[in-house]
């Protein structure tokens, strides 16, 4: 997890020129943040329609959302932070969570858009269908260390990993550059 947290480090130095702070809170929520303190890059992301302070009921601006390269970019930054993909019982899973319905609805249409989730239900949007995590990973990709690591694990290994697995396979995203993208996949029949 650390390597995502340096990736979204640079990314702010590079972008906005500002370094953020990790921080970690342990039990119980086991939770570990980057923080920024900005009022410039809090102002940029008030004019995109992130409101300040908590992310509850607010819409985003059409600008944002009317560009297919910032709704894949966005769909990404979401799946990274609040989505996983690991294995649930015997299929692999790539499942975005939010309690926020704006959220929840917006993850489902960029879903529908690119042909990716097949199910929703009150928190959650996903998909357990390996050719639709193969089509996610070519359109959208991912920038988290430890989803790109269970994807590589499923596609050249044949196994499927728990999250806590992902350091045994760390040598599958030797040399990757973020965001990794799956280009010219062919997914085989099998490898379903």
């Amino acid at each position: 997890m650390a390597n995502f947290y340096y990736y979204l480090n640079s990314l702010a130095k590079g972008l906005f020129g500002i370094g953020g702070v990790m921080e970690k809170e342990e039990l119980p929520r086991n939770t570990a943040y980057l923080r920024f303190c900005s009022v410039e890059l809090c102002k940029f992301f008030n004019n995109l329609g992130l409101p300040f302070g908590k992310k509850i009921n607010f819409e985003l601006s059409p600008t944002v959302l009317s560009e297919r390269s910032l709704r894949i970019a966005l769909l990404r930054g979401l799946m990274d932070t609040d989505g996983s993909l690991c294995k649930r019982g015997n299929r692999l899973a790539l499942v975005f969570t939010s309690y926020d319905n704006y959220l929840l609805n917006l993850v489902e249409s960029f879903g529908k858009e690119f042909d990716i989730f097949t199910h929703k239900n009150s928190s959650q949007v996903g998909t357990d269908s390996w050719p639709k995590i193969c089509k996610y990973f070519q359109i959208i990709g991912s920038s988290n260390h430890r989803h790109v690591i269970c994807f590589l694990a499923k596609l050249k290994c044949n196994k499927m990993i728990y999250k806590s697995e992902t350091a045994k396979f760390k040598n599958l995203s030797t040399g990757l550059v973020l965001p990794y993208r799956a280009d010219g996949l062919v997914v085989r029949a099998e490898t379903l």
